[in-house]
């Protein structure tokens, strides 16, 4: 039976915890990550056809860049923006692995090309999240769900906002091929 301080961890582990990435403005690329009434993360892109974006998580602001073209890797990097404090490889599959410079390893599975479905995995291949984009007309959303609550929260926030940065990426190259070929 789990104690008292256990409680999170435990409905998490019965209950997984739902959120949703939204798209509140077709007229900008911004994103929120919400669960319920509350804003968990915030995703901007600086320019409508680029790369960089700002993110806020747990009131900590974070650039991501995705540098490369044969073998491309998304950099992270915590304000004031001066080193990388993670870079993730990313495979023409649309896996990546995730290197932080404090040490962990995480792992961007796609599970499902047809259905931009994505877990989020642990260095021992412990599945954190799932994320699913749903996309619509002119916004993008994705279904998260958290499965294990094993890293921090802000840890696992910015997880999710990486991963959710990858897939747009990922969306915005899917229609820049589709665009090209016509």
């Amino acid at each position: 039976m789990a104690g008292k301080g256990d409680n999170n961890m435990a409905r998490s582990k019965e209950q997984p915890e739902k959120m949703i990435w939204r798209h509140p403005s077709a007229k900008q690329r911004n994103y929120e990550l919400v669960s319920g009434d509350s804003v968990l993360a915030t995703l901007s892109f600086a320019k409508f056809l680029g790369s960089l974006a700002e993110a806020q998580v747990g009131g900590t602001a974070y650039s991501l860049k995705r540098e490369g073209f044969l073998r491309p890797k998304i950099t992270v990097r915590k304000a004031p923006f001066e080193h990388n404090i993670g870079v993730m490889e990313m495979s023409w599959r649309g896996n990546g692995k995730l290197e932080m410079s404090n040490g962990p390893r995480y792992y961007f599975k796609r599970v499902s090309a047809w259905r931009n479905q994505w877990n989020i995995l642990d260095d021992n291949g412990r599945v954190l999240a799932e994320m699913g984009m749903r996309k619509r007309l002119l916004h993008n959303e994705a279904n998260v769900t958290v499965i294990e609550k094993t890293a921090k929260e802000s840890d696992l926030l910015l997880l999710l906002t990486l991963g959710w940065y990858m897939m747009l990426l990922i969306l915005q190259d899917s229609a820049a091929a589709a665009g090209g070929g016509a």
